[in-house]
């Protein structure tokens, strides 16, 4: 009896992939380039592009305004 002729070969794959497949059904979502900005992070978080660079940082991580704080004048 070869590896892949035993009957629970098969099953374990199918299973396998469903687990595979169901778990990049529920990763997040990207963001939406044209409306939205993606935060670096994980969990990846999506604010608005009016949002970005505004002075205010929405991101945790502050990724949202980058290096514009060096331009500000305070």
């Amino acid at each position: 009896m070869g590896y892949w002729d035993h009957p629970n070969m098969w099953l374990l794959l199918v299973i396998g992939l469903q687990i595979g497949l169901l778990s990049l059904a529920a990763s997040d979502p990207a963001c939406d380039t044209k409306t939205e900005f993606s935060c670096r992070g994980d969990p990846p978080l999506c604010i608005a592009l009016a949002r970005v660079r505004d002075g205010s940082p929405d991101c945790p991580d502050g990724s949202d305004e980058g290096q514009c704080a060096k331009f500000l004048k305070v």
